[in-house]
């Protein structure tokens, strides 16, 4: 079982809160062998979610680091045989900075009221909602493991907190429409009564049919989503998201519909993209991306791995703006920021952070980068110049 104490003290490090006691502790903690195991993954977890631009550290300072995280974190890691920075330098620089060496190095981002304040702000939970054919309004429990909601001789079953339909018995229910609205911070799973399994994000709703019937299986969604569809080359599967229309060809796409753009994915077989009131479509290919903007279809290459970082609790930005990137920190927590200036809003960053942490974590993450800072203002959190 996973040492809960060693986790908090971990956060704390992470978000510079943490004491000299508790530093002590943490590093007793680091070196228990019984502990090995859990402590490779927190460092592993941070190695994963760091996409730096440059080497923070020389080669000889990058080999010292790596010399130090093995004596403290007991983590094995390969020694360089070649110029350090492609990989080993890059391990080092990026594990130490965030999990030791920002503590022992630099404490270039101390601690203030405002992430200390916020490191108990985690991701919303407002709840998933289930709205039935009648209009009326299912609270669901995702911690639940098993439970059985019922509706109309409707029968919807939950297991392993997942939402689940299963063939209905009624001949007339593939006329009942059913709409999942995910109002938490985390994703939450759906399987539909053809077996597709549909992945919805926060700020994110899903409307189906109880059962599938005629020639297509028509869904549409808001939001973001993820879909491993079910395939049936008799019945298409087709899902309207804005201004776009996907239809499957057997596939594992990502459909994202907030604001006024739509883009669609394609991780694994083929889809046909259509822009609404046009016939014409885009055939896609696995790794193609597909954008709808005002009507007007385009495609390009994606990274997959940006794209479908929501399924893993993580936000990945690749010179994105400082906007973009806290427009989804908002869907994600219960907060609001305002800005000291527009320009702030233009600034490019690249990395990632995680989005099951309390959200201090990532104002501490953008803070240590020492172009923007943060302060309380009333319910709202002010981004600032660097001072």
């Amino acid at each position: 079982m996973p040492n809960s104490r060693l986790n908090d003290l971990f956060d704390l490090l992470n978000s510079n809160n943490i004491s000299a006691e508790q530093h002590t502790e943490l590093l007793s903690l680091m070196a228990d062998p019984a502990n090995e195991q859990q402590v490779t993954e927190l460092l592993k977890e941070k190695w994963e979610l760091f996409k730096p631009n440059k080497a923070p550290f020389t080669a000889k300072e990058s080999e010292v680091l790596l010399n130090r995280i093995n004596a403290i974190a007991r983590v094995e890691l390969p020694r360089p045989q070649f110029r350090i920075w492609p990989r080993i330098a890059a391990a080092a620089s990026i594990l130490v900075m965030i999990c030791i060496g920002g503590y022992f190095l630099y404490q270039k981002t101390p601690a203030t009221k405002l992430a200390t304040d916020l490191q108990h702000t985690t991701p919303k939970q407002q709840g998933i909602e289930l709205t039935l054919a009648n209009g009326k309004k299912i609270a669901i429990d995702p911690s639940k493991q098993s439970n059985t909601y019922s509706s109309d001789g409707i029968q919807i079953g939950q297991q392993k907190g997942e939402l689940v339909y299963g063939p209905q018995s009624k001949a007339d229910t593939g006329m009942l429409m059913h709409t999942l609205a995910n109002n938490s911070g985390n994703k939450y799973k759906l399987i539909l009564s053809d077996g597709t399994e549909v992945y919805l994000d926060a700020q994110s709703s899903v409307t189906y049919p109880v059962q599938f019937t005629g020639k297509q299986r028509k869904v549409s969604i808001t939001g973001q989503a993820y879909f491993k569809v079910k395939h049936d080359a008799q019945k298409p599967f087709i899902v309207n998201a804005k201004d776009q229309t996907v239809e499957d060809i057997g596939t594992e796409f990502n459909i994202r519909a907030y604001d006024n753009v739509a883009t669609t994915t394609l991780l694994e077989g083929s889809v046909r993209v259509h822009a609404n009131g046009i016939k014409k479509g885009l055939l896609l290919i696995p790794g193609e991306q597909a954008t709808v903007v005002g009507g007007n279809l385009s495609a390009k290459l994606a990274d997959a791995e940006e794209v479908t970082a929501w399924l893993d609790g993580k936000l990945i930005f690749n010179h994105e703006s400082l906007e973009s990137i806290l427009a989804e920190v908002v869907r994600v927590y219960d907060v609001k920021f305002t800005w000291e200036s527009n320009d702030l809003k233009a600034i490019k960053f690249t990395g990632a952070v995680s989005r099951t942490r309390p959200i201090n974590t990532i104002i501490n993450y953008f803070r240590a980068t020492e172009q923007v800072d943060f302060k309380s203002e009333g319910a709202s959190i002010k981004v600032t110049k660097h001072k």
